[in-house]
């Protein structure tokens, strides 16, 4: 990560540093991995395993707009048809909040980067919404925001 040298960094794995399933805690990943990722101000994380959808930040990276926040987007989504209950404990226990969360709902992600900023979207098979962001850096990608979209609420 040190030596990337693209204007955009997507990581993906498949437990989650912040579970969403109540209960459950991958301590000795978010130990390994959480330090790493924020260093080096990763853009996007993606992860899977818990069959629910949520996605957050850590608190510390909040900003004064309630709709803004700066540093790594972690996103923990589901694809296939076992759907578990989500909380947010496992977040709120370990520093990072979540801004969207879906239980029973399938999704897949769309992630664009055309001439400036990345643009999210979360969908479920018929095209519906479930979330959405939009991460902007400055022209020496520097100052990143990250700024949430219309979704379902």
């Amino acid at each position: 990560l040190q030596s990337n040298p693209h204007p955009w960094t997507v990581v993906n794995f498949h437990h989650p540093l912040f579970s969403n399933s109540p209960g459950r805690d991958n301590a000795p990943l978010r130990d390994a991995w959480l330090q790493v990722l924020e260093e080096h101000d990763v853009d996007l994380v993606l992860q899977g395993h818990d069959h629910s959808y949520s996605r957050g930040n850590l608190t510390e990276h909040r900003t004064d707009d309630q709709d803004v926040h700066t540093g790594p987007v972690y996103a923990v989504t589901v694809t296939g048809p076992k759907m578990y209950e989500a909380g947010q404990d496992n977040w709120t226990d370990h520093g990072a909040e979540v801004r969207v969360q879906a239980t029973d709902t399938q999704t897949f992600q769309s992630v664009q980067v055309e001439d400036g900023p990345l643009d999210y979207r979360a969908l479920t098979a018929s095209g519906e919404v479930v979330d959405s962001f939009t991460i902007t850096k400055d022209d020496q990608g520097q100052d990143k925001q990250v700024t949430d979209g219309p979704n379902l609420d």
